[in-house]
């Protein structure tokens, strides 16, 4: 057989080419070779037909000097490459059942080395064993790797790890370093780098604004009638409260630290940014005679705002908010805030939903500690049983990260896939925990990649799959197990 391996030394062979001219043979196989996946698959059936061979000596030796535990691994590696040899089961002591499968004892006594002499030794034996064999087949992989799909692929990559946890060329393609003797992702170690960057870029930003000013009101502030009990005007925002100074400070402070935070996070320049202009009522009373002085809203919005905890404000950059408690009004202003700028920036709206609250709830955590306002109304969807998680959720009861984690090990929870294809009225509590922790994988884990992903969505009007295989260099289905790991290496 000519494998893929002989065809360099095949190419040194002089062929007569037209009017008798000598050719090299490469020359004249260049049309007719085209590499398939029967040619990889031939090469590696010859690789492990070796690999076998030397597998079963070095078991012999292993259960010769009394190395049982070793002989067993090597047996079970063994079946890698003949699955249905009966010797190497029994020896497992493995049972064959009446269909022919073979039933493998869920509890066995472990097997033990004797001879700790000989540990060295076998060492020795089984890396070089290992060695041959990978690097082959990892060379032949990657010489036929436009032939195989990706499954296949990966398949063989998962043998070349089962056979050598440490491949160092595999683990590279898979975007895994060394970390304390362990393999992890790439975005793992990054992500451990980039939760403290973030905290410090949020530390800073806070620090870096100056004592507010009174703000000015405009002619139409003043025809509401509102008696504004306390006003702040930073660099980009002015509040208008009608409750205290110190809440009108303190969301003043956060709105302006949103912005620069924002930028800095996402690497995205440093613009110009106009004044927004955040409207407090902490009273029904205040709200309603804000809605019905306000000349693009006036009387007949009334019972529609008054049903929401706030709003933004028409042709503006502006918004009202009168939730109950101030720590909701302060988390409104904040995502109302991020919101401008996802939309500003990248072109994201609501029509980006996981985008849209993934995001926009991990930075509100980030940088005021609560996780309050969803845009999505289908949270309250699940069952009344629900009801009591939704609440832990929403008060910060459970660890989100932790959370989201458990519903995508879940075979009944939602997949990445369908989170990403809802709009934000189908979004329920769970799809909502999986935005956030892929928000979390992005921000944290790849961060160059974010500003250019978010961008070829919103701006770009790339499908995501589009911009998932461009940007992340993946499609949703590998980016959900990639996730998945992540998440499980980040507790």
């Amino acid at each position: 057989m000519l494998s893929w391996t002989n065809h360099g030394i095949a190419g040194l062979l002089l062929l007569a080419g037209a009017g008798g001219r000598p050719v090299l043979a490469e020359q004249a196989q260049t049309e007719a070779f085209a590499p398939t996946q029967a040619d990889f698959e031939a090469e590696l059936a010859d690789a492990g037909s070796g690999m076998a061979e030397k597998l079963r000596e070095y078991a012999e030796w292993c259960r010769s000097v009394k190395l049982f535990l070793d002989q067993e691994v090597a047996l079970e590696n063994l079946l890698q490459f003949v699955p249905d040899d009966r010797e190497t089961h029994l020896l497992l002591r493995h049972r064959l059942q009446k269909d022919g499968s073979w039933f493998v004892p869920e509890k066995r006594k472990p097997k033990k080395n004797v001879d700790e002499r000989k540990f060295e030794e076998s060492a020795e034996r089984r890396t070089a064993i290992t060695r041959d064999f990978t690097t082959r087949v990892f060379a032949a992989a990657e010489h036929f790797a436009e032939a195989l799909t990706p499954e296949r692929l990966h398949a063989v990559h998962e043998l070349i790890l089962r056979l050598d946890p440490n491949h160092a060329e595999v683990r590279a393609l898979r975007g895994e370093f060394l970390s304390d003797d362990v393999w992890v992702l790439e975005e793992s170690l990054r992500a451990k780098q980039r939760r403290g960057e973030i905290k410090n870029i949020v530390k800073l930003a806070f620090s870096e604004i100056g004592p507010s000013k009174p703000a000015v009101l405009d002619r139409r502030e003043e025809l509401t009638g509102i008696k504004w009990k306390a006003t702040a005007r930073v660099e980009h925002v002015r509040v208008l409260s009608t409750g205290s100074k110190k809440e009108c400070e303190r969301i003043a402070r956060a709105t302006e630290a949103t912005i620069l935070c924002f930028r800095r996070i996402m690497d995205d320049g440093d613009r110009p940014f106009p004044v927004m202009t955040v409207y407090v009522l902490d009273s029904a009373d205040d709200r309603d005679q804000f809605i019905r002085k306000w000349t693009t809203w006036g009387e007949g919005r009334l019972n529609d705002l008054r049903k929401m905890a706030g709003s933004g404000m028409i042709n503006s950059l502006n918004v009202a908010r009168w939730d109950e408690s101030e720590a909701h009004r302060l988390d409104g202003a904040v995502r109302h805030t991020i919101g401008i700028l996802m939309a500003r920036d990248f072109g994201i709206t609501v029509e980006v939903p996981w985008a849209w609250e993934g995001i926009g709830l991990y930075l509100a955590r980030e940088l005021i500690g609560t996780r309050l306002t969803w845009y999505g109304r289908g949270v309250a969807s699940p069952a009344a049983a629900h009801q009591v998680f939704i609440k832990q959720v929403m008060d910060n009861e459970v660890n989100w990260v932790n959370e989201g984690y458990l519903r995508l090990q879940s075979e009944q929870g939602p997949r990445l896939e369908s989170v990403l294809s809802k709009r934000i009225a189908e979004l329920d509590i769970y799809d909502f925990l999986v935005a956030y922790v892929f928000g979390a994988y992005l921000m944290e884990g790849r961060p160059e990649e974010l500003s250019k992903l978010l961008r070829r969505i919103g701006r770009d009007r790339k499908t995501q799959e589009q911009a998932f295989r461009e940007v992340l260099e993946t499609d949703v289905g590998s980016l959900e197990t990639r996730l998945i790991r992540w998440l499980g290496e980040r507790r």
